[in-house]
């Protein structure tokens, strides 16, 4: 793993925690501190990652991985 992809991804981790926080003392949705993350740090706004390509091929990688986990999770059953 490259030292600037953790870099960024503890960048990542850490404001996205840090705004969460804030807002759930503000009883908003911890979605909402995810986004305003994703926007804040973002390429468009502060810039503060480094190769925003290699954040979107994790984060792909990450839902491919949640999916898998809510079909495995989900039965025929529940469909119907």
């Amino acid at each position: 793993m490259h030292l600037p992809l953790l870099q960024d991804l503890l960048i990542l981790i850490g404001f996205s925690t840090l705004i969460v926080l804030l807002l759930s003392k503000a009883k908003l949705p911890s979605i909402l501190g995810f986004l305003l993350t994703g926007v804040i740090i973002g390429p468009f706004s502060l810039s503060l990652i480094s190769d925003p390509h290699e954040v979107e091929i994790i984060s792909e990688i990450g839902v491919i991985l949640l999916m898998f986990v809510i079909g495995m999770e989900l039965s025929i059953k529940q469909l119907a």
